[in-house]
């Protein structure tokens, strides 16, 4: 049954755009999957997936959205480099492929957009799809946070934000073309893409029960991946010796608490939402803050920080 009843919650609550974050290995791109082949209409039958279990057998008219919306589904997973021009470049091919995918409803080739033109292009192929199906699209984007810690890494970051709340602000803020949109990514949207215009949206991240029971948290294990050392490189960048010294009993294998509140970025947040952290016990206070009991989950990565490497 696994991710189908995913589906089923999201027709519960059903934001006009979710942006949903956890670990990377939690299981994003397949329930991304299994979002795009209940919604996208499609010249296949895919209705056999979901007759005979999950979504299937619930009780309502949840089947009734389903392969009724064209879908622009984007991936941003390899939308870095090491220049600002090298991650605009990447960004346009990701969108033009998009375009191709869709050339019935193809009207203009944005090969050679400049900045202005690429923020919009998201709306644009709304517009067009609405307008050639006659129902507006639902718009996914995988791993939409991946430009931004590329953009970070390389001290581009503030310009990025700008371009990125521009370009999710007018693709899916207002937009009377979008039937819904779906974001999925490691980390929380930043207050710097929010304060550039795209703020509607609600966010389920790790710390939220919503959705819990869909995405698996990683075991704990040792090793670094290559999505591994863009992380570590960015946590690097906020290591100091209070931190260092904060890892010492987690390494020893205690469990410690930390207090995080609204609002707030720091270490130890990046760390939990990178799934190098686990919550073993969250209290909710008043003030809407939460006192968690953590264990760590990668030594390997733990150590390496701890020594400033």
């Amino acid at each position: 049954m696994g991710k189908m009843l995913l589906i089923k919650e999201f027709l519960d609550r059903m934001p006009m755009v979710s942006v949903i974050t956890r670990p990377g290995g939690w299981g994003k791109t397949e329930a991304m999957e299994t979002f795009r082949m209940f919604f996208e209409i499609s010249d296949k039958d895919t209705s056999s997936y979901f007759r005979d279990n999950g979504i299937g057998k619930c009780e309502g008219d949840y089947r009734k959205y389903q392969g009724q919306y064209p879908i622009i589904f984007l991936s941003f997973q390899d939308v870095k480099g090491d220049s600002w021009e090298s991650v605009l470049q990447k960004l346009m091919w990701v969108i033009q492929e998009e375009y191709q995918r869709h050339e019935k409803s193809l009207k203009s080739d944005i090969s050679n957009a400049n900045e202005v033109a690429l923020a919009a292009t998201i709306r644009n192929l709304t517009e067009m799809l609405a307008n050639d199906y006659g129902k507006a699209p639902i718009v996914m984007i995988d791993d939409y946070d991946v430009p931004l810690i590329s953009s970070a890494l390389i001290g581009c970051y503030e310009h990025a934000a700008q371009f990125f709340g521009r370009l999710l602000s007018e693709g899916l803020k207002d937009n009377p073309c979008l039937s819904y949109g779906i974001l999925t990514g490691v980390l929380p949207m930043p207050k710097e893409i929010v304060s550039n215009g795209f703020n509607h949206f609600v966010s389920y991240s790790v710390l939220d029960d919503a959705y819990q029971e869909f995405f698996q948290q990683a075991k704990a294990c040792d090793g670094i991946s290559p999505k591994d050392f863009t992380m570590v490189r960015l946590i690097q960048k906020l290591v100091d010796d209070d931190f260092r010294s904060w890892l010492d009993p987690l390494l020893n294998g205690e469990d410690t608490m930390i207090w995080i509140r609204p609002g707030r970025q720091d270490i130890y947040l990046l760390m939990i939402h990178a799934g190098y952290l686990a919550i073993t016990k969250k209290l909710l206070l008043a003030d809407g803050s939460l006192l968690c009991d953590v264990s760590l989950q990668n030594q390997e990565i733990a150590a390496m920080l701890q020594r400033g490497e």
